[in-house]
């Protein structure tokens, strides 16, 4: 479903290099990710129909001066109880 192997590592690399920390992509109906080298590769769910086991939500992501910072939150959870107080936190930019 990703690029082919043969185009993946010098996209990758070039990321790299520019210093691209997180790359993020979404509506693959379930989430996913992983690490390449230094490069945190992260898919997050739809918000619609499910394929995996995750429920419906969305990712919240915080890019902060020193740190990227993300959670996946179901509707639910979000709903009933908001964003956690860490996120709050880099977002008042304490």
């Amino acid at each position: 479903m990703g690029a082919p192997a043969c185009t993946a590592p010098p996209l990758t690399s070039f990321s790299l290099l520019a210093g691209v920390k997180a790359v993020f992509s979404g509506h693959y109906h379930r989430n996913a990710g992983g690490t390449y080298r230094d490069l945190d590769m992260v898919v997050s769910s739809a918000i619609g129909c499910q394929l995996g086991e995750d429920t419906h939500g969305l990712r919240v992501v915080v890019v902060a001066a020193d740190r990227i910072v993300h959670r996946y939150y179901s509707l639910d959870e979000l709903g009933e109880k908001g964003l956690d107080g860490d996120l709050l936190d880099l977002l008042r930019g304490e």
